[in-house]
């Protein structure tokens, strides 16, 4: 998954994770070196933060941006 272009300054980025079992995992954005890891409880919404960076330019330049997020876990989320 990618954040598109907003057009707030420095918009607040978050990933909203939840699962139906306990579990734990990893969100990245390699290319702007960020991951953080995470953790599941049944019934609740897990929120990652993340950096303003890894959301997508205009377009404009027409050079492909490595910054899609990556979410891996140790069960289904």
């Amino acid at each position: 998954m990618a954040f598109p272009q907003n057009y707030l300054v420095n918009p607040e980025l978050s990933l909203f994770i939840s699962g139906p079992t306990a579990t734990s995992g990893t969100v990245s954005v390699p290319g702007i070196g960020f991951s953080e890891n995470f953790s599941v409880v049944p019934g609740s919404v897990t929120t990652v933060s993340i950096p303003s960076g890894a959301q997508l330019g205009d377009g404009s330049s027409g050079d492909p941006e490595n910054k899609g997020v990556r979410v891996t876990a140790a069960e289904e989320v």
